[in-house]
């Protein structure tokens, strides 16, 4: 991919080559005038600079070769993410949402995943367990290459899984470097109740929750597990809370979605303070 562009307008041409360009002309030829594509370009220690481009028009400038001229605009991301969880083939968790949400944002999403499940809004049928050396690599691949501030793990099934994440984690230096923030949602269990974490690794997620010190966002269901208490009202939550910072956690963000309100309240405590985030159900 080159591409030069206007400094005035951000509006320039990029030249691809016909692996890179069939989503572009499927857009075309299905009537859409403008597409989008996600490129990478090196730069400096920091990593890799990425882009949304934006296409506006689209012309083959060289006949058979297959070439293509496209106007577009640029719009730079200079944050990622590295997302260590299970994929969700139906969209609506795991992976899939995290690179969703991560882009609404205008941030990089990298992933490492730890299994594949079967699901969809019914809930999940089967799991296929990642080998932990591949796991393992992955995480490896992204830190070594890309770099980032912010790294987000979901679904860790197992005992063994979770410690090859740390062993990762602290390989890549990222463990020591209070610079680079943890945020781990203790996926335990799916909403039609299967279970996503086996019931001898709690405790391993309890020492990698001290060993790793992360802001930790469980829901009530997981937050009772967790905990070993019942949460039926906000200062439950409060209390819950409290405990899951003596687990080692930097800041606790207790999601309020499971009380049945119609207003859901989402706590925030930390070693300073407490502080509520309210919103209307939607459903």
């Amino acid at each position: 991919l080159t591409c030069k562009a206007d400094n005035s307008s951000l509006i320039g041409k990029c030249w691809f080559s016909v692996g890179v360009l069939w989503s572009a002309v499927a857009n075309v030829l299905s009537g859409y005038k403008t597409f989008r594509f996600l490129f990478l370009s090196p730069t400096n220690a920091t990593g890799l600079v990425t882009s949304w481009i934006k296409c506006l028009s689209i012309n083959n400038t060289s006949g058979p070769s297959l070439i293509f001229s496209i106007t577009c605009e640029s719009h730079t991301l200079s944050k990622s993410v590295l997302v260590i969880a299970g994929s969700d083939p139906s969209g609506g968790a795991g992976i899939q949402a995290d690179l969703k949400t991560l882009t609404s944002l205008g941030v990089y999403g990298m992933t490492a995943i730890t299994a594949l499940t079967v699901q969809n809004t019914k809930g999940v049928s089967d799991i296929h367990e990642v080998p932990i050396h591949i796991v393992k690599k992955q995480i490896q691949a992204c830190l070594s290459d890309i770099k980032t501030k912010t790294i987000k793990i979901g679904m860790m099934h197992n005992a063994e899984l979770i410690m090859g994440i740390y062993e990762a984690l602290e390989n890549e230096n990222v463990i020591k470097n209070k610079s680079t923030k943890i945020i781990l949602d203790p996926v335990m269990v799916a909403k039609g109740g299967h279970r996503l974490l086996k019931i001898d690794a709690i405790d391993s997620l309890k020492l990698f929750i001290k060993k790793s010190q992360p802001i930790l966002t469980p829901n009530i269901p997981e937050a009772e597990i967790l905990t070993d208490t019942k949460i039926k009202n906000i200062n439950d939550m409060k209390k819950a809370g409290k405990i899951i910072l003596e687990l080692g956690a930097k800041h606790v963000i207790l999601k309020g979605g499971h009380l049945e309100e119609a207003e859901i309240t989402d706590v925030l405590i930390n070693h300073t303070g407490e502080y509520k985030i309210k919103a209307i159900k939607a459903i």
